[in-house]
């Protein structure tokens, strides 16, 4: 009976090896995040984000269980363009802690009005963007803290409509490191990816399981209605046309819709979920475009 289990041992044991030699790890870090490091204390839990460039701010709020490097090309362009970017890190993530407590939206807004809070003069505000997942942590901030928001961008917005079978089940394969590396990619590509497009390396890892059980739960815990609209901020809406997770017209197209006036739409072609890895310079000029529509909304200091 011992040489029984020990032989079982072994076997599992190599079949791990298996999976450990030919499956990169999700969990394994994407790649470093641009900028300078920052880190706020808040309920005893560190914050960690990332600071570069000058002039007006913009936060950046990165995807379900995902880095706040997969904003990196985008954060270069932006200050290349004379913005101040904010990239936070999510919990659970590098320097930022996962609570030993559930959160709702609300908390994570909280989170983000504390970077804010740190960083920025008590008169000042930021725009706030907020990339799938991210999204709904933008609308929350907009929503519990406007005085604080100047607008709200979201690329890849959803949250009203349940995923559709397919895609939902390639997102949560896209977390699963139990599946073969081939399987995995195709799980990737399947939701967040439009047609060929390539899927870069850094986008096959960083896929942090721990963070998005948290933020999954978070949407359980807060009403959608609480923080659907953004408050009463101007929005803009980066949808790519072929999104499997929030297809345009029922994720996107329905909050214009609601907003009635508030928000626009830019439908980027040849893009999915992912959309900034798919089509980046896309949606860096559709939110150049609305950063400058904002500004001269203000008009001069």
């Amino acid at each position: 009976m011992r040489w029984a289990i020990l032989l079982i041992g072994l076997v599992a044991l190599g079949g791990m090896s298996v999976v450990m030699m030919f499956v990169p790890y999700p969990n394994a870090r994407a790649r470093a995040t641009d900028g300078v490091e920052h880190s706020i204390a808040r309920d005893g839990r560190n914050i960690a984000y990332f600071v570069q460039g000058g002039g007006p701010v913009v936060v950046l709020l990165p995807s379900a269980g995902r880095e706040a490097s997969d904003f990196n090309e985008l954060a270069d362009q932006l200050n290349y363009k004379g913005y101040r970017t904010i990239s936070i890190e999510p919990p659970g993530i590098g320097n930022s802690d996962l609570p030993d407590e559930d959160m709702t939206l609300f908390d994570l807004a909280d989170d983000v009005r504390a970077v804010l809070d740190a960083e920025l003069a008590s008169q000042d505000k930021a725009v706030i963007l907020g990339h799938a997942f991210g999204n709904r942590v933008a609308r929350a901030t907009a929503a519990k803290h406007g005085e604080r928001i100047d607008g709200v961008i979201l690329l890849a917005a959803g949250g009203k409509q349940p995923i559709p079978p397919r895609a939902d089940a390639a997102l949560k394969g896209s977390f699963n490191p139990l599946r073969t590396s081939v399987k995995r990619l195709a799980s990737i590509r399947y939701a967040f990816f439009a047609g060929a497009n390539r899927v870069p390396e850094h986008w096959q890892r960083g896929w942090h399981i721990a963070t998005a059980r948290l933020q999954g739960r978070a949407v359980e815990l807060t009403n959608t209605d609480d923080w659907w609209l953004a408050g009463d901020e101007r929005i803009l809406v980066v949808q790519g046309e072929a999104d499997t997770i929030a297809p345009p017209e029922d994720a996107g197209q329905a909050l214009v819709n609601d907003a009635k006036g508030r928000a626009e739409i830019v439908i980027v072609e040849k893009a999915g979920h992912a959309l900034l890895p798919e089509q980046p310079d896309a949606v860096e000029t559709a939110v150049l475009e609305f950063l400058a529509k904002l500004q001269h909304q203000q008009g001069p200091e």
